[in-house]
């Protein structure tokens, strides 16, 4: 009885056109039967080249960021400062952000001009990496800043995480399993990505289900279940999704 309402509920899931809530729903279905302490997704559409930045004085303690890529989306990002800054100097900046970028120049090797090209790299960094939000409040979550890891912390090296996203990018949807890693101390996770071309390319869709080592066998079986109808559901609508009616994401 309780297999067959899972059914209905990953064929309720899949009756939804849209790939995001598929996502959300299926997080928090599998949230539910696995008995978590954490999830989450992220939909990360990696950024495209960049066109322009600038860096805005606010305050003595305090600048904002705003970065503009080739196809004239904005990304923004306050930054509170553990040093003071004047309004001069982050002129001075603007001036030569631009050579730093398309590596002109190397990038400022002294001064506020470094520490600010430093925040600059990080932030860039954190919009063009892949990245698993995890809710919910545990003493693991607390390790790591606002809850937020890398994707690096789930696996062991650049090497894994390259093939993983390979795999992702050629099969369009993928199910990885990971055992328990010394970063993680935990007894299992899986992550759940996918691409797709519905109107605008969706790079990654990553999440993060943790769950008891004896539920195991039954959450992988249900990601099967959901691999499977999610496959049949791209041949049904044929490549990238598309079909007659449907809003692209």
């Amino acid at each position: 009885e309780t297999n067959a309402r899972s059914s209905e509920k990953i064929f309720e899931i899949f009756s939804i056109n849209n790939v995001v809530e598929i996502v959300k729903k299926l997080t928090e279905f599998i949230s539910e039967i696995s008995g978590t302490s954490g999830f989450g997704f992220l939909i990360e559409e990696g950024i495209p080249e960049i066109m322009d930045v600038k860096v805005y004085y606010i305050n003595e303690n305090e600048i904002l960021f705003v970065v503009v890529d080739k196809n004239g989306s904005v990304y923004t990002k306050k930054n509170l400062l553990n040093f003071d800054i004047k309004e001069k100097d982050v002129k001075f900046f603007n001036l030569f952000i631009k050579d730093y970028i398309i590596g002109r120049k190397k990038g400022p090797e002294e001064g506020k001009e470094k520490e600010l090209f430093s925040i600059y790299k990080k932030f860039i960094s954190s919009i063009r990496s892949p990245k698993i939000f995890l809710h919910r409040s545990s003493s693991l979550l607390r390790r790591k800043e606002q809850g937020v890891w890398n994707l690096y912390d789930f696996l062991e090296n650049k090497e894994n995480l390259n093939k993983l996203l390979s795999k992702l990018n050629r099969d369009g949807f993928f199910v990885f399993i990971g055992e328990e890693t010394p970063v993680l101390k935990a007894s299992n996770i899986s992550l759940i990505g996918f691409s797709s071309h519905l109107g605008k390319r969706l790079r990654t869709v990553i999440g993060s289900i943790g769950f008891k080592r004896m539920e195991y066998e039954v959450v992988v079986s249900y990601l099967k279940e959901i691999l499977k109808r999610f496959r049949d559901m791209e041949v049904l609508n044929g490549e990238g999704g598309k079909k007659r009616g449907r809003k692209g994401v």
